[in-house]
């Protein structure tokens, strides 16, 4: 799933995701989960999982080490992960699939400084609404 796909979802179903959602804060940042998801975290990662088990995503925020740009955040990530290739789109976001394709993670951020590791699982409609609810703090 490319990264165009998942924002072209996003705003597809944002709106009505909004109504059903419950702001939860975290270390990091801020995320809408909606009724039927529950929220947890261990470490830098939360985890988000619909309680049907149709879908999963986990948001891990965290500062880089060194002056490590985002590519090679990617990469090490992607192969920690049996990840592919990653690609990088024109905004200097870096998506790959892992778990033969079930998998796709999206990584931001600001090279060596901090990233922000999207992983989604599954399919369910509300995992657009999730991720454009998120707000990452000053």
């Amino acid at each position: 799933m490319t990264k165009r796909f998942l924002f072209a979802a996003v705003l597809a179903l944002a709106l009505p995701f909004a109504a059903l959602a419950a702001v939860q804060e975290f270390e990091h940042f801020t995320i809408d989960v909606p009724a039927g998801w529950t929220a947890t975290q261990d470490g830098p990662t939360v985890g988000i999982v619909a309680d049907d088990k149709s879908a999963s995503m986990s948001v891990t925020v965290s500062e880089i080490e060194g002056e490590m740009p985002l590519r090679d955040v990617a990469a090490q990530m992607s192969q920690a992960l049996g990840g592919t290739t990653p690609e990088v789109d024109s905004d200097g976001d870096h998506s790959f699939t892992f778990n033969d394709g079930a998998s796709n993670a999206l990584i931001t951020g600001e090279d060596g400084k901090w990233y922000m590791m999207l992983v989604f699982t599954g399919q369910n409609e509300a995992l657009s609404g999730i991720m454009s609810s998120i707000k990452i703090k000053e």
